[in-house]
């Protein structure tokens, strides 16, 4: 199995290298900027001399991946002076090559300290998970493709539309007058900062200054984000998803949709974003307590090339932001520039005295004086003028809408009053649906007006001032309607993009065609689910379920139950199925969620200890098995024999599988469900220890997942994973402990990409011990550090266990040569086990005239901690080390004095407590 990977992680000692002889300092002549701050997180970046990617500065299409990660190629900078350095005419490669042979020569090896902590974060930059599955996965011996490469490309190819179709540039620029003062400050600002936020009341011409203006940067690529449409983080990631693999070919925001975990998200686009000239534009963000505000700060927080525009009618409190917020205020148009539009109207008999007072009327308003200009066509200036000045200041906005609308015709108003309505971007072709052969004259009258603008792409809108003065003066919309707007939507077919197949379900809701609704919303959340846009699912989903018309679908239970259960979050899974069972027996599926319910509680039960929850679970498969449905029937025979599996009751279980996989029934079920199958018959042959039958099955298993996922897309994750865990048990019980790395690898690479809940957790534990055991310690001390570093984000810590957790960690640093961290771990682990009242099993042994050299692999397994001092080494080294650390932590002075009085004599007939278990 081959794969072509143009940016490899940096390995662990490359890494290591390149930290030790940069000082703490970024590179660049005279910067003294750290790469680590003073809590420790890096806030540099470890930057190409030879770009990894072809878009990269100085990229060498003749050097190899390898080369390309190479010490040679790499060095440290900060943010500033890596975007600095992009200039290629001033900074080639030899002078890339000069800046990181001086500043290296600066610096011996010494001078900087290179723990876990600070690799796993540098690694970081380079996508290191992932890249390390992809890495891994190479080797698997028995797989010739790994799934996770499947996976990957089937979200590359099928999840999206073909970008040829999509537009995500700024509406059209009419009409643009004036504003050089605003502009020139923005102009002179631009550099300096990363976040603008234009403001003033609507239609004053803030979208219209920020598109004119972008469209002067050259070199940004622009990302128009229409607050109104796309109003919901889940939505604007979607968006963003897009965006960049149409214009960037970046598939990483794409494939951490499938995460539920908003903060794995946010990290991937920031990782994404990173030296993109981009800007992302919300236009119309009018909603201060609403759900992109946190997103935005953390945007003006770690953005270093991409910035963002706002625009919205309110002012915000960004005093608190990280980085400073340019904001420009937006009131009317100066007299000049407000006379100048005035006359490109050429309103009959007007004069400049005419302009100078409608200017004071509207406050130099640039929209409302295109609404007068549509009115001054009917009637004379002056009389609209006086008019205007009778009406209170507060009220001539109002006024002027309301004249707006009745110089329309009874066919003018009527399709507006029903655009009005639609609340979505529309395309030209709606009027099919709610005009009749007059539309195209009506039409190019409302736009003739500036009631209708065009927006992106295909796309039209109503102004926002238009759509509410319209919404304001007219009844509620009938069903009649509503039905006018499903013909419209369901004419689009495979057009259709995200929110138009929404708004079908909410439009045949409320036309009262429930079925299409249902059966709508069913396939549109199944598509989203094979995608494996598992949050996104679950925003929408939720959305269906606070609807009255909608709440009763139970198909809404069943997908969000799924959700949380690839998450392992059981509570939740359990609460969503029992919602969709009170629905009522009679509901379709109803069975399919008591399986569901079952599977739950036999998760819940195995992670509890609760015998009861098992004896609920087996009640329910039994009575599944008398449903007349095969696959439930066999759903529930594998669900079973899972439970006497993991009592260890495996007698008759394998013959009884081998019936059911015979059965010509079987042949006809859903890959899926035979994958499972085999799956669980593979997993008895595992318990009786015949390892090879084992993998035999495994691999019958595997096939049919491939199957499965052309049917069910990213639905298939939870058995994936369930597959690769069995894969690399069994492994690890056979003694391959390469081929235990390369299993659990790929079922952490599964958890990361598709971020599955908790069971990450367990993922990076059992990844990083056998990386011990397979003797790979810096990579296991990186992987380890990180997990404990999940268990402490997660509140885990009751859960673990946790003298194991700190004897894998103090195992990995002592054998990556991290002694003084390693020191630190062994006085935590002695602490550990000596609070549940064991004596710890833990050997400190110098290498001096050692004749051979203990299994140290094999006592670590037996959970005996046996740490050989190395060579050239001895006690006093180590006695050094535990001064160092009780220096800066005096609480670990107890636990490390215990050490102080070992010698050689200790270990005369062997390592004490070695043979503890």
């Amino acid at each position: 199995m081959s794969r072509q990977n143009n940016r490899l992680t940096p390995s662990v000692p490359t890494v290591r290298r390149l930290l030790l002889r940069s000082g703490n300092q970024c590179a660049f002549p005279g910067c003294t900027d750290v790469l680590f701050n003073d809590r420790d997180v890096l806030v540099a970046q470890c930057c190409h001399i030879e770009a990894a990617n072809k878009e990269g500065q100085r990229y060498n299409p003749d050097q190899t991946p390898e080369e390309r990660r190479a010490y040679e190629n790499l060095l440290f900078m900060c943010h500033k002076h890596h975007r600095e350095t992009d200039d290629v005419s001033v900074y080639d490669v030899a002078a890339m090559q000069k800046i990181k042979r001086e500043h290296e020569a600066l610096f011996s090896e010494q001078a900087f300290v290179v723990n876990a902590s600070r690799l796993s974060q540098a690694r970081a930059g380079f996508e290191e998970l992932l890249s390390v599955v992809h890495e891994t996965a190479e080797g698997v011996k028995r797989i010739e493709k790994s799934l996770l490469e499947v996976l990957e490309e089937k979200a590359k190819t099928e999840a999206l539309p073909a970008p040829s179709n999509e537009y995500f540039g700024p509406p059209p620029i009419l009409q643009f007058q004036g504003r050089i003062s605003e502009m020139s400050a923005l102009f002179y600002a631009y550099p300096n900062h990363n976040t603008f936020l234009i403001g003033g009341v609507s239609g004053v011409g803030k979208s219209t200054l920020t598109a004119r203006f972008l469209s002067e940067q050259p070199g940004y690529q622009l990302l128009w984000i229409d607050c109104e449409t796309i109003n919901t983080q889940e939505l604007f990631y979607d968006q963003l998803a897009r965006f960049m693999l149409q214009v960037y070919d970046e598939h990483s925001v794409m494939q951490a949709l499938k995460s539920p975990d908003n903060g794995a998200v946010q990290r991937t686009i920031l990782q994404a974003m990173r030296g993109k000239a981009c800007c992302i534009i919300f236009d119309g963000l009018n909603e201060l307590d609403g759900v992109f505000i946190p997103l935005l700060k953390l945007f003006n927080q770690y953005f270093d090339s991409a910035k963002v525009f706002i625009t919205s009618k309110f002012d915000m409190d960004t005093l608190l932001w990280h980085n400073p917020v340019y904001k420009v205020g937006l009131t009317g148009l100066d007299l000049d520039n407000f006379q100048r539009l005035f006359n490109a109207f050429q309103i009959p008999n007007a004069t400049n005295v005419h302009g100078e007072k409608l200017h004071r009327l509207i406050a130099g308003h640039p929209f409302l004086l295109k609404l007068c200009a549509t009115i001054l066509r009917d009637q004379p200036v002056e009389r609209f003028i006086n008019l205007l000045e009778a009406q209170r200041p507060t009220e001539i906005s109002d006024y002027v809408g309301r004249q707006t609308l009745a110089i329309l015709n009874a066919e003018e108003l009527d399709l507006l009053q029903k655009v009005a309505v639609f609340s979505f971007p529309f395309r030209y072709a709606i009027g099919d649906s709610i005009a009749g052969e007059n539309y195209g004259a009506l039409f190019r009258s409302l736009r003739d007006k500036y009631l209708i603008e065009n927006f992106q792409g295909p796309f039209l809108v109503l102004p926002e001032f238009i759509r509410s003065t319209v919404l304001a003066h007219q009844p509620p919309a009938d069903k009649a309607l509503y039905a006018s707007f499903v013909k419209y939507l369901e004419s689009l077919g495979k057009e259709a993009v995200l929110f138009e197949k929404n708004a079908l379900v909410y439009h045949a809701s409320e036309a009262g065609q429930a079925e299409l609704a249902r059966e709508t919303a069913l396939s549109f959340l199944s598509v989203l689910m094979g995608e494996g846009k598992f949050s996104l699912v679950n925003k929408i989903a939720g959305d269906y379920e606070s609807n009255p018309l909608m709440k009763d679908w139970y198909f809404i239970y069943y997908i969000r139950g799924r959700v949380a259960r690839f998450q392992s979050d059981f509570d939740t899974a359990l609460a969503m199925y029992n919602k969709g069972l009170a629905l009522g027996s009679d509901i379709p599926n109803y069975k399919v969620l008591l399986f569901e319910k079952a599977s739950i509680l036999t998760l819940s039960a195995a992670e509890e200890n609760e015998p009861a929850l098992i004896k609920e679970a087996e009640a329910i498969y039994n009575e599944l098995l008398n449903s007349g449905d095969w696959s439930l029937i066999v759903q529930s025979e594998m669900s079973l024999a899972t439970i006497r599996l993991r009592a260890k009751n495996n007698k008759g279980i394998a013959a009884r599988l081998k019936e059911l996989i015979e059965k010509p029934e079987t042949a006809a079920l859903p890959a899926n469900i035979r994958a499972a199958l085999w799956q669980t018959l593979g997993d008895v042959h595992h318990q009786a220890k015949q390892y090879k039958k084992a993998f035999l099955v495994y691999d019958e298993s595997i096939d049919l997942y491939r199957l499965a996922m052309d049917d069910f897309g990213m639905n298939v994750i939870d058995g994936l994973v369930h597959l690769y865990d069995s894969y690399g048990w069994n492994y690890a019980k056979a003694g391959d402990y390469q081929g235990a790395v390369e299993m659990f690898a790929c079922r952490l690479g599964l958890c990361n990409s598709f971020d599955l809940g908790l069971k990450k957790e367990r993922a990076m534990f059992d990844y990083g011990y056998y990386l011990l055991m397979n003797e790979e310690y810096e990579d296991a001390a990186v992987i380890l550090t990180e997990h404990y570093e999940f268990v402490k984000e997660n509140n885990l810590l009751d859960t673990i266990d946790h003298s194991l957790t700190l004897g894998a960690l103090a195992f990995a640093h002592w054998y990556s040569s991290d002694y003084l961290n390693a020191v630190e771990l062994i006085a935590l682990l002695v602490m550990a086990i000596a609070s549940r009242g064991h004596r710890p099993p833990v050997s400190i042994m110098e290498r001096v005239n050692m004749t051979e050299e203990p299994d140290k692999l094999a006592f670590f397994d037996q959970r005996a901690y046996m740490f050989i001092i190395p060579e050239g080494q001895g006690f006093a080294d180590f006695n050094a080390w535990c001064a160092t650390v009780i220096a800066q932590k005096p609480h670990l002075e107890g636990p490390l004095k215990s050490f102080f009085v070992l010698d050689r004599e200790n270990f005369k007939d062997g390592p004490p407590f070695s043979n503890r278990k």
